[in-house]
């Protein structure tokens, strides 16, 4: 039987090759490094090359979001259902081609329920429990008979009920970072379609660790005209390190895959 102590070495062994001496120089391009945001649910991983003495990197990133539920925003619709219908009643047309394309699904016969269900076997079961979920929050609003109002607030309150968090991915790079110090790189460029904005990106390494990164984002410059570009933050650090790796909570029942 193994010692503790040899069960104990074990286990440090491989946290404990992942560290340097401090001080000690890069001797490979960072690849497959996570780094987790500090002020939202997402992460990168980064991957670069270079040659030593590695004067420039160029590193290309992937970033997983997971945007939660907004409550405030469902709670916020949900009162204004009622205005919203009120104002519709005065469009008779306008409101009968509502009610019309939500009655039509009211019409969907059990077989064809059967038929979805069952092309759904195989799938994951949450998917498939979601999916009948969905199917009961339509048959509580067909009770509503020509009633919009009463079938917009239905579907709110099932939403509310069980919110959906969003899963999203997106890719970006090559950038490629020039080096002014031992432990540092920065890229300098333009916000696409805002002339004026900079964005500077700022990679450094822990000293003790060639596999601790951390990623500082900060836009900087005069906004453009324009809805995106006057709405883009500037001067606000946004920061990705592998500092941050815990566990965040996130209020939702059910998870989608999107933009």
């Amino acid at each position: 039987m193994r010692s503790a102590v040899a069960v104990l070495v074990a286990a440090v062994a491989p946290i404990a090759a992942l560290a340097q001496p401090a001080g000690e120089k890069l001797q490979l391009a960072p690849m497959f490094v996570k780094m987790i945001s500090q002020r939202e649910n997402a992460a990168l991983t980064m991957s670069c090359v270079g040659d030593p003495p590695f004067r420039t990197l160029t590193c290309e990133f992937t970033q997983v979001s997971v945007r939660g539920a907004d409550k405030d925003k469902l709670a916020r619709e949900q009162r204004e259902i009622a205005p919203e219908v009120e104002k519709l009643r005065s469009k008779p047309k306008e409101y009968a081609e509502m009610v019309q394309k939500f009655r039509s699904l009211c019409a969907t016969s059990e077989e064809q329920i059967r038929t979805r269900l069952d092309k759904m076997k195989g799938q994951l079961v949450g998917r498939t429990e979601r999916a009948i979920e969905g199917l009961h929050d339509v048959r509580a609003a067909c009770r509503c008979g020509d009633d919009l109002r009463c079938i917009l607030e239905t579907m709110a309150r099932n939403e509310q009920r069980s919110p959906t968090c969003t899963v999203s991915t997106m890719q970006f790079g090559p950038i490629t970072f020039d080096r002014r110090a031992l432990r540092k790189w920065v890229a300098k460029h333009e916000a696409p379609g805002c002339p004026g904005l900079v964005t500077i990106i700022v990679l450094e390494h822990e000293e003790s660790s060639v596999y601790q990164w951390t990623m500082t984002q900060t836009r900087t410059g005069v906004p453009g005209k324009g809805r995106i570009c006057e709405s883009l933050d500037l001067n606000i650090p946004l920061v990705f390190s592998w500092k941050f790796d815990e566990p965040a909570k996130v209020d939702c029942s059910a998870v989608k895959f999107g933009f």
